[in-house]
């Protein structure tokens, strides 16, 4: 699969070595210095991946850095989409809720470094008393301060609020112009961006049409390896686990979207409650078979890191293009999945390990011989 990493230009180890187990090619977006407005730039900020490409040249993992087009907010490549932005009722109600959850953030939230003043002083919480008009007022037509980063009163709030939103739709459009020109599929840790990007790509207001989101092949492949057992494996080791995979990723991948434009071109929408029915009634076995080959090279390889895990806790990662946002657990690994607990001792790893003898294909025989052996071990 090709994934553009769609949060900020920057990653974080465990996170990219996360991607490292479900991309084919990833991608990233910098973000330039970009004209706001007048005397007001965001500053640039570049891919700190950068320097790792020639490691991966020869890998069966590429990476790629694109940039936008033009760095003036005022231009039309961003303001087509902002406007439309505007005119999508999901748009403001889906930052504020972003917000409120602590996943989109400003500086001008910092009560002990901005110059607010009165009711403002905490903007945060004046936006989030202010969503109902907030959502109806004509940000088309907001008018720039003579001062800005300081909020005394109702114009510069509404200014204020309205370069949130700029940003907000400027790192979208970008994304999704990445996205176009490498034909890669955006993916997000913040669930509220995900949504934004999902809404872009799928919404009427900015296709003409409503468009149904791409999203199973990621949501059928587990990540395989829990978070604090990854943090133990270099990227060597994963760039190692993938050249032996390669023809396996390869053949899930061509699988796994033949199967999804079947789904789509007969009018399946991937919603939560029919993966499952999905799962039993339609995937071609193909594909476990496929899965399950990955499985075993990570057990061969990764047999004495897993012994390491305590807690399975995965980050989880959803797309813009595959996935929807009430997804649960978008590629929870392979354990994860399985086990009832949150714990794992040495003794339950060693016999998941002897259970590959059992015919992989088969997931229910084998997912019941697991949760045998964890109820034998007094697990709530």
């Amino acid at each position: 699969m090709k994934l553009l990493f769609a949060d900020t230009p920057t990653i974080d180890g465990l996170t990219f070595r996360r991607l490292m187990l479900l991309g084919s090619e990833l991608s990233f977006v910098e973000r330039p210095s970009i004209l706001l407005a007048d005397n007001y730039l965001t500053g640039g900020v570049y891919s700190n991946v950068a320097e790792l490409i020639p490691k991966f040249d020869l890998s069966p993992i590429k990476l790629k850095i694109g940039q936008p087009p033009t760095t003036v907010f005022a231009s039309n490549f961003y303001q087509e989409y902002y406007n439309k932005d505007l005119e999508n009722p999901l748009f403001i109600d889906t930052v504020i809720n972003g917000i409120q959850a602590n996943r989109i953030s400003h500086l001008i939230f910092d009560s002990t470094q901005n110059k607010n003043e009165g009711e403002y002083k905490d903007f945060k919480n004046w936006i989030l008393k202010n969503r109902d008009k907030l959502k109806e007022f004509d940000f088309k037509s907001v008018e720039r301060p003579d001062k800005i980063f300081k909020v005394t009163n109702l114009k510069e709030a509404y200014f204020a609020f309205s370069t949130i939103l700029s940003e907000q739709s400027l790192r979208v459009t970008s994304v999704i112009n990445i996205a176009e020109n490498f034909r890669t599929n955006p993916v997000s840790i913040n669930p509220y961006l995900n949504l934004l990007i999902n809404q872009r790509v799928t919404n009427r207001i900015y296709t003409g049409e409503d468009i149904r989101s791409r999203q199973l092949g990621l949501r059928l492949f587990e990540a395989m390896i829990p978070d604090e057992a990854l943090v133990h494996l270099s990227i060597d080791d994963l760039l190692k686990f993938r050249k032996k995979t390669k023809s396996y990723y390869d053949a899930w991948e061509i699988e796994s979207n033949r199967l999804e434009s079947q789904l789509i071109n007969g009018g399946f929408d991937f919603p939560e409650s029919k993966i499952q029915k999905i799962i039993d009634t339609e995937i071609n076995p193909k594909l476990f078979e496929y899965k399950n080959e990955i499985r075993r090279v990570r057990d061969e390889m990764f047999s004495k890191i897993m012994k390491l895990v305590k807690n399975v806790g995965i980050s989880v990662i959803t797309g813009g293009t595959l996935s929807t946002i009430d997804i649960p657990s978008a590629i929870y690994g392979f354990i994860a999945t399985n086990l009832k607990t949150p714990e794992l001792t040495d003794e339950i790893i060693d016999a998941h390990f002897k259970l590959r003898d059992i015919k992989r294909s088969n997931g229910l025989t084998y997912l019941m011989k697991v949760n045998q052996l964890i109820n034998t071990k007094g697990s709530p």
